[in-house]
């Protein structure tokens, strides 16, 4: 006797779906009324767990579990012989996809935070190589600041000499030579470009220490925990 290679899912899978299109038109009585259903699915078990969490079981599909799978075992020999799928709406199936899209999206995002941390980890083993770090970072920006701030007093320096000049034609600009007035223009515009570049390297070190103070808590957690 030569063993069937078919396996005993695809037996049966042309009956389950007639089976839920007989459960959907009329319920579980039309789905007795089928002879080659009754026929297709004699020698199997239906199981499952409904959503009360109760296990059930049958001789043809469960309509209770009509939104999850059930389980087709052979009824003499308890082995499983295939899955019967949900039957879903078109609506579900949509709410199904985009439940899958965000639980990849969630993986994704756990899997970018853990690569991060690892990274955290590496570069700063403990909080004194964390606090150096940031101390190197402030120092860069506040290199910046000093060169600025000396580069401003020079300007108002100048601007002194300029407004002494000035005083010789009563203060007032418009009596003042052409070359006068444009020395006078260029060197505000530098003022206040310094002044601006200033302020701006003082909101870096702003950032930079709130960047190092959640990065910290962080730390303070992976040491912890050693991960």
């Amino acid at each position: 006797m030569v063993a069937s290679s078919t396996a005993p899912t695809c037996l049966h899978q042309p009956v389950l779906s007639m089976t839920w299109r007989a459960v959907r038109a009329g319920g579980v009585g039309l789905v007795l009324s089928l002879p080659m259903l009754v026929h297709a699915t004699t020698g199997v078990i239906y199981t499952c767990v409904d959503a009360q969490g109760r296990t059930l079981t049958s001789d043809r599909p469960i309509l209770a579990c009509i939104d999850r799978p059930q389980r087709i075992l052979g009824a003499e020999t308890g082995h499983e012989k295939g899955v019967l799928p949900p039957s879903y709406t078109e609506e579900e199936r949509a709410q199904l996809r985009r439940e899958e899209q965000e639980r990849l999206e969630r993986q994704r995002e756990e899997r970018d935070l853990r690569q991060r941390h690892r990274i955290l980890l590496m570069r700063y083993p403990d909080k004194t190589s964390h606090d150096r770090a940031r101390t190197a970072a402030k120092e860069q920006v506040g290199q910046v600041v000093a060169t600025a701030e000396t580069r401003l007093e020079e300007l108002h320096q100048l601007q002194q000499k300029f407004q002494q000049e000035l005083e010789f034609y009563a203060g007032d600009a418009s009596k003042a030579p052409a070359a006068l007035r444009r020395r006078l223009d260029e060197n505000r515009q530098d003022i206040a470009e310094q002044e601006k570049l200033i302020a701006n390297q003082q909101t870096e070190q702003q950032r930079i220490d709130s960047m190092y103070d959640a990065e910290l808590q962080t730390l303070e957690q992976l040491w912890a925990t050693g991960r």
